[in-house]
């Protein structure tokens, strides 16, 4: 029989005990924010913050914590506290900062699967899935046959509605093209970059 894995316990705490961790290399913006904010009064609060008791510090949730912050109009003072669902955990300082880029770090993170993805989105409102034009422009250049011909990626995303054989070798061509640009130029290496307009 396996040995039985260390788990975080749910507690119920003060806000007040929470520290944003100094070292959190993670940048949110206030839109960012104000997006959070709005996903919690739409559906609610569903967790997710991971705090250690060891230093106080968060080690996942900051955005969620600054969502919550403006929500219940936090200060800091004993007046504006307010009770918060935490995933408790006992680490080192040093566990603590390698879990907090752990959670968050490109190579330890599953990648969307397009396919599915476009297979659910007419089920969806894509905005309230946190979805950006920018992805919904990448799920159609991986599975260009889908229709999501919406109102909001009308317009300047006309590409969108192409002919899938003919997408499908327009971008063939285009990887054909930079493979031959690249040995031409001996390992150069080139950026393509996707605009929301023309």
């Amino acid at each position: 029989m396996k040995e039985k894995l260390k788990q975080s316990e749910t507690a119920i705490i003060k806000r007040s005990r929470i520290n944003f961790a100094p070292y959190n290399p993670k940048r949110h913006s206030k839109e960012d924010i104000a997006k959070q904010k709005k996903n919690f009064k739409d559906i609610g609060f569903l967790g997710g913050i991971v705090w250690n008791i060891t230093t106080g510090n968060l080690i996942s949730g900051h955005k969620r914590i600054m969502a919550l912050d403006l929500y219940y109009g936090y200060q800091g003072t004993k007046e504006s506290d307010y009770d918060i669902k935490v995933e408790k955990v006992k680490l080192t300082e040093k566990q603590e900062k390698e879990q907090n880029i752990f959670m968050d770090a490109k190579s330890t993170n599953t990648s969307q699967d397009y396919g599915l993805l476009a297979l659910i989105l007419p089920d969806i409102d894509y905005k309230m899935a946190g979805l950006s034009l920018d992805e919904m422009n990448l799920i159609s250049i991986e599975v260009p046959a889908m229709n999501i011909h919406k109102e909001e990626i009308q317009g300047d995303f006309k590409d969108l509605s192409k002919d899938f054989n003919k997408k499908k070798e327009e971008i063939k061509e285009a990887k054909a093209k930079i493979k031959e640009t690249i040995h031409e130029n001996q390992g150069e290496t080139y950026v393509s970059l996707t605009f929301d307009s023309y």
